[in-house]
């Protein structure tokens, strides 16, 4: 419309202008009337126009100071402007999908994951080789695990990364840009509901994005958990499951530098579970113990909300290798809040665990899960 406005005005005072020109005595001030007038328009359409240019510089500014509502309310001025461009599709999908994991209300929810989905696809379509609508349509359908759509996006968008066939706005993809794609679709195949999860291609993607950005955070902290769920599947003689494990506590070592110690966390939980698995560890640790470990979780507790249920196992039996039965009691309750998603691998350890605890003659394991296990 702003546009319109000024190319309505600009012809008509330009056609008035030169073509009716005032007879020899007649008043010149209606000409003078009418540019005035048709300048006033195009004034307005002007107006019009920096409103959208800046509706959507405020609109991604707002966005990263997390405000989302605002940032909302902004972009969509610059949608409904000649300004709508990829970054304000982007950031209006990232907005509503922000505002959907935030949500307690279930409909909200559903209707912001929506409304992200419509502008990651509209981005998707008008900009077919940027990446960053596919890599948030990905994160998006992984959430509400729609796997029939999100596999075949998945597969698709490995191919181009590989194929180098995604740029950003005319410019190539860095290698740090690749390598934070590529740990998007290693998290895919390494979903635990995903019915096409394959622990040997996520680990084949995590290595692929090690290799661009040795200094990836997600993959220090989401490539362990995957090589020792390999290792877990070999002979303990076999070859492949010492070099699965050496990778593994590799890069927990490395995690352990991470500055924020929510993070760094994972990176410990890591080499308990190695620890618990080796008599030794198979890379030296230099002046670190399964006693530090367990010191560091102890500590740093404000990031268990996070643990899962095999990880709350893991600390039983870390505590009960370091006679600490009142901290194992205490981790095999926390995993008990998961009893009713056991498997009958995990009822089969908890009762391993339970007898280790003790307290079986007392009270029986199954009766505590009430018989509730699948």
């Amino acid at each position: 419309m702003s546009w319109l406005l000024i190319i309505i005005a600009i012809t008509v005072a330009t056609t008035d202008w030169f073509t009716a020109k005032p007879k020899p005595g007649e008043a010149t001030w209606p000409r003078w009337t009418k540019l005035t007038c048709a300048v006033l328009v195009a004034g307005i359409g002007v107006l019009g126009l920096l409103q959208g240019l800046v509706a959507r510089s405020n609109g991604i500014d707002s966005y990263k100071e997390r405000a989302l509502i605002e940032a909302i309310e902004q972009l969509n001025v610059a949608y409904k402007s000649p300004f709508k461009n990829r970054q304000v599709l982007d950031y209006l999908g990232l907005a509503h999908k922000n505002i959907a994991d935030q949500a307690v209300d279930g409909p909200v929810a559903e209707v912001a994951y929506a409304s992200a989905l419509k502008y990651f696809t509209e981005s998707r379509i008008r900009y077919p080789k940027a990446p960053f609508a596919k890599n948030n349509m990905i994160n998006v359908y992984r959430h509400l695990k729609q796997w029939d759509k999100l596999m075949p996006l998945a597969r698709s968008f490995e191919s181009e990364i590989k194929a180098n066939n995604l740029h950003v706005d005319g410019n190539p993809l860095t290698k740090k840009q690749k390598a934070i794609f590529l740990v998007t679709l290693s998290n895919v195949f390494a979903e635990q509901d995903n019915p096409s999860r394959s622990d040997e291609h996520a680990v084949a993607l995590y290595q692929l994005a090690l290799e661009l950005d040795k200094d990836n955070m997600y993959v220090m902290l989401n490539m362990p958990p995957r090589l020792i769920d390999m290792a877990k599947k070999l002979p303990i003689t076999s070859k492949k499951r010492k070099q699965y494990l050496e990778k593994a506590l590799e890069l927990s070592v490395a995690g352990l530098e991470l500055e924020e110690d929510r993070d760094k966390v994972f990176s410990v939980l890591a080499i308990i579970q190695i620890m618990m698995m080796e008599k030794s560890p198979p890379v030296p640790i230099p002046n670190y113990t399964l006693v530090d470990a367990l010191k560091f979780i102890d500590t740093y507790n404000h990031a268990q909300d996070d643990f899962d249920l095999e990880t709350w196992f893991i600390l039983t039996e870390a505590h009960l290798k370091q006679k600490q039965k009142i901290k194992a009691n205490a981790a095999f309750n926390q995993a008990m809040v998961y009893q009713a998603r056991f498997t009958q691998e995990q009822v089969k350890w908890a009762n391993a665990l339970w007898d280790k605890l003790g307290t079986r003659e007392t009270f029986p394991f199954q009766q505590r899960i009430h018989a509730g296990s699948h």
